[in-house]
């Protein structure tokens, strides 16, 4: 009688437990690793079914007055994922996270770092605006967040960057205030999540733009250490 693949499977794990080895690296051969570029489809094939279940999600409240749903932009092979706050007027007129003049001063800081803005990944908390552009509640930011899981387990980031007290606290599930929680890296499943001030802030408060931009050379030092090639310098 042939035997069962598990019992055969749990047969060679005992056996080479017993050999003194406790874990075993599996891999498959070079010649079947799927090539960079078929990962990068499969990749967007998933992504691209998110955005309609997204726009027709009827989980919290915002979604009786919404305009659109925004899933956010960018390159989805990006190293580095920016989180900002919910979509504001601005974000909801372009269809796409920080425009207007917040937006203009976002561009700048990436700018800076060596980035352009379409070879990120820049997402928000929640993927409505909320109406007046108030504050999103403690359930809506709830019910959204499994959306923004899924987008960043497809994206897979290295780094994350999160802008401001509000994505910070969603995504880490700290109560600390962003005045402690920025400059540090902090653990997102596997992701380095570094914290800092949102650009609306640094509007109101120009001298933050120090503690930011000091925030940013912390996030290329550890890109850098992690050895994580960046094809989305602003040269390309």
């Amino acid at each position: 009688m042939t035997s069962h693949p598990g019992r055969a499977l749990y047969s060679i794990a005992r056996y080479w437990r017993s050999m003194g080895i406790q874990q075993l690296a599996l891999t498959l051969p070079e010649e079947e690793q799927p090539s960079p570029e078929a990962i990068a489809l499969e990749k967007q094939a998933h992504f691209d079914t998110l955005l309609p279940l997204v726009e027709s999600c009827q989980k919290c409240e915002l979604h009786k007055n919404r305009k659109q749903a925004i899933l956010g932009s960018g390159n989805i092979q990006s190293p580095i994922v920016f989180i900002s706050g919910p979509p504001d007027e601005h974000s909801d007129q372009d269809h796409e996270p920080l425009k207007g003049e917040v937006g203009e001063l976002f561009d700048k800081m990436i700018e800076k770092m060596g980035f352009k803005r379409e070879n990120l990944y820049i997402t928000n908390i929640v993927k409505c605006r909320p109406p007046e552009d108030r504050h999103a509640t403690n359930t809506e930011l709830t019910e959204c967040h499994s959306w923004l899981e899924k987008q960043l387990e497809l994206i897979s980031p290295p780094i994350i960057i999160t802008l401001g007290s509000v994505a910070t606290k969603a995504l880490l599930k700290l109560e600390a205030p962003i005045t402690q929680l920025r400059g540090n890296f902090h653990q997102w499943k596997e992701a380095f999540v570094m914290p800092t001030y949102h650009p609306a802030y640094l509007l109101k408060k120009n001298t933050a733009k120090r503690e930011v931009w000091n925030d940013m050379l912390a996030v290329l030092e550890k890109l850098n250490s992690l050895n994580v090639k960046s094809y989305a310098t602003a040269e390309n």
